[in-house]
């Protein structure tokens, strides 16, 4: 690992925890872990990329975003893996206890009477089925999520449980035994557990969210079947089936990457007026339209809008005409898929005043296998 590390969060537990938790699960004590307090917030966010915290220094070097981090930690940690489906595994596993975090988080740090009372419906409903769902998967895995042994998403899992106990007003595992089991397990390891016993007590287990507010639980879920298990071929049969909607959306920078890579899929869309039908075999929520919250969402998203295009914009000239590195990655996938899916929503085109990005989309658009599949695409209503 690096010499110097400096990882910057509030005084809280949070969505750092995971993070400190692998620091010294690693024997990594040496790490400088700065503590800042909300008052001195305001002085520090214009230094931050995305002005958003944690940021971590890896000699002198920024790098934001929570799970990325983690996942970086968690490579160097021996807790990820080198198999593209056991990272799948994981990586969906950290994601979903994400999912859980930021409904419960959004709901309880919300002021507003009428839009708390909306966004603790969706929460409570999501709770008890992302909680059984974990129950299930750690019992199917011998006391792991993801076969059997220890990886970032348990050190994840373990990190935010006192965080959703206190967003919950109660013990979240105390009708999950395997849960509790794997919680005890992880602060039962030597350096985690030392960790523990010395963690200021003034440090708060929750910290103010982002100002996010997530759109009221639509769950419009991706969902990724492997025929024939994670080796299996069939006869005759796509050894990949992706299921979302007949929309580009969420799936969309999925779908090019699959045939950028020239691999075959059957891209299962489902047609939004039968989604009530088909959702039962899949999740067990509701999609609610609600003024309240779709006006608080666009107050945030059109705040949010100009400072992210205008990051984007300097981050890709700065790397030669892409994201990261001046090289083609998922990234630039990610973003040339969403545009599309955004300038429908937004009404207005993302790129007008941001050449660096509009160039990117077209050299993405501009890869054969890219191309071909935009051009026999199914009409897609977004």
């Amino acid at each position: 690992m690096p010499e110097k590390y400096k990882l910057t969060y509030f005084n809280a537990t949070g969505i750092a925890e995971p993070i400190r938790y692998m620091f010294h699960y690693a024997g990594c004590t040496k790490f400088e872990d700065v503590h800042l307090n909300f008052n001195e917030w305001p002085k520090f966010k214009p230094e931050m990329p995305l002005r958003q915290l944690p940021v971590l220094e890896i000699d002198g070097k920024m790098y934001n975003q929570s799970r990325a981090i983690a996942r970086y930690l968690a490579k160097k940690c021996n807790l990820y893996s080198d198999d593209a489906i056991e990272a799948l595994e994981i990586d969906g596993t950290v994601d979903s206890l994400e999912d859980l975090r930021q409904a419960l988080g959004t709901f309880y740090w919300e002021k507003e009477p009428i839009m708390k009372q909306n966004l603790k419906k969706i929460a409570f409903e999501k709770l008890p089925y992302f909680l059984d769902k974990f129950e299930e998967q750690v019992k199917r895995n011998d006391g792991h999520f993801v076969r059997g042994k220890l990886t970032w998403a348990d050190i994840m899992y373990a990190a935010y449980t006192q965080m959703f106990t206190e967003f919950c007003g109660n013990d979240v595992n105390k009708n999950h035994p395997e849960l509790q089991k794997l919680v005890d397990k992880v602060h039962a390891i030597p350096n985690i557990k030392a960790y523990l016993e010395k963690r200021s007590k003034e440090m708060m287990f929750i910290a103010y969210p982002a100002r996010y507010i997530p759109q009221e639980s639509p769950n419009f879920f991706i969902v990724l079947l492997l025929a024939g298990g994670s080796q299996g071929k069939r006869k005759n049969m796509s050894t990949y089936k992706l299921i979302y909607f007949n929309v580009t959306g969420l799936a969309e920078s999925i779908r090019y990457m699959f045939h950028y890579g020239g691999i075959e899929f059957e891209d299962d869309r489902i047609d939004i007026a039968d989604w009530p039908r088909q959702k039962a075999a899949l999740a067990n929520f509701r999609w609610k339209k609600d003024p309240v919250v779709k006006e608080k969402f666009n107050e945030i998203a059109f705040e949010k809008l100009p400072f992210c295009l205008r990051k984007f914009e300097e981050q890709v000239k700065e790397n030669g005409g892409y994201f990261v590195r001046g090289k083609l990655s998922w990234v630039d996938f990610t973003y040339e898929a969403y545009t599309e899916y955004l300038n429908a929503f937004l009404t207005m085109d993302l790129n007008k005043d941001h050449p660096e990005l509009k160039k990117l989309v077209d050299k993405v658009h501009a890869l054969p296998n890219v191309k071909a599949y935009l051009e026999k695409r199914p009409k897609a209503l977004y």
